[in-house]
């Protein structure tokens, strides 16, 4: 396998742009034998880093935190590459990186030492739920066009794959459910009941752009912010402009009454 997790090409995320990179670290990795999961491991240290460097809140501690959450990326796509190389999908790398990423997106917001508590709470739940939402609409459009099906927009916690331990899948979830069982269930609340879509396949306008809400490109703005020195900034712009992004996204998906896509 190539590492790939969308088959078709007419559908660019714009969130996905270390993908190339990633396979072309995976593919000696996963040669050698490495893990998927010791690769998600890594990256969370990465991003614990990255909280300990916007704590020390530096010129060159930001300088530096916008590189490693670069890296960051890209090794948050590096796992997933292995698995597919290797032909070894798993629920326990499944939760264990969005346990891992919820964990370390915490570290980040709360590292940030010139805003409220209320107002980085609440931005960092606004970043977490717009990743879901992405990661809603892209699992949506995978499973019905060929591509990889580890992920479901509703986790039940089961077993499917032989190979992983039965106990730390479900230790595993239950973690999940405390961390994204609440986004889950809203998500598809939005889209079944609000918008009344049905889960309908999602076109390519709408996948791209809902693509922005993937954290590679939420990193970007981060990353952004680091460079200008204005920590205290990320928390609103979550809270406030992307959220209306967000809403105007949930508007564009609301026209799939008016086709069958």
């Amino acid at each position: 396998m190539d590492g790939v997790k969308i088959k078709t090409r007419e559908v660019i995320d714009l969130s996905d742009y270390g993908r190339q990179v990633a396979i072309f670290i995976a593919k000696p990795l996963a040669k050698v034998g490495l893990k998927a999961w010791q690769v998600t491991i890594f990256h969370f240290l990465l991003m614990c880093l990255v909280g300990y460097l916007v704590y020390l809140d530096t010129d060159s501690s930001l300088a530096l935190a916008s590189i490693l959450l670069l890296f960051k990326n890209i090794f948050d796509a590096v796992d997933g590459s292995i698995a597919r190389i290797q032909k070894r999908p798993s629920k326990i790398g499944r939760f264990l990186d969005s346990n891992l990423d919820f964990l370390g997106h915490a570290i980040l917001f709360f590292a940030i030492r010139d805003a409220s508590f209320l107002v980085k709470l609440f931005g960092f739940l606004s970043f977490v739920f717009q990743g879901s939402v992405f990661n809603y609409y892209f699992v949506l459009f995978r499973h019905r066009n060929g591509g990889d099906k580890t992920s479901k927009i509703k986790e039940n916690g089961e077993n499917e794959f032989p190979y992983d331990n039965p106990f730390v899948v479900k230790a595993l979830y239950l973690f999940y459910l405390v961390f994204y069982k609440w986004q889950d269930e809203l998500v598809d609340f939005i889209e079944v009941k609000v918008l009344k879509c049905k889960r309908k396949t999602p076109n390519k306008t709408l996948l791209q752009l809902v693509s922005v809400f993937g954290p590679g490109f939420q990193y970007l703005f981060v990353m952004l912010f680091f460079t200008l020195g204005k920590t205290s900034l990320i928390p609103l712009f979550f809270l406030l402009p992307y959220n209306g992004l967000l809403v105007y996204a949930f508007f564009v998906r609301r026209k799939c009454r008016e086709s069958d896509e």
